[in-house]
């Protein structure tokens, strides 16, 4: 793969399962809530370790990588990022 669209092509399916499992299996329509200060995200009383990637801006079209958010989050929920970073730079 030489480029973001291979990329993107090869992995939209797959991912795209993952997020409708994780609805169906996980979400399940409950309340979620995420805490940043224990890297945790719930789903009803379901507790999971956080990794957070990024954030994106609706109103800007933007994106934002965990480890350029002024927040200054914990390395231990941004550490998959950071490797993504990494990938990248290679």
């Amino acid at each position: 793969m030489n480029n973001w669209n291979d990329v993107f092509s090869a992995n939209l399916g797959k991912m795209m399962a993952i997020q409708i499992a994780c609805g169906e299996f996980v979400v399940k329509n409950r309340n979620w809530n995420v805490d940043f200060d224990k890297g945790i995200i719930t789903f009803g009383d379901d507790e999971y370790p956080l990794q957070f990637l990024g954030s994106e801006a609706n109103s800007s079209n933007t994106w934002l990588w965990a480890w350029e958010n002024i927040n200054g989050f914990d390395d231990k929920i941004i550490s998959l990022a950071r490797s993504i970073k990494e990938k990248g730079k290679k």
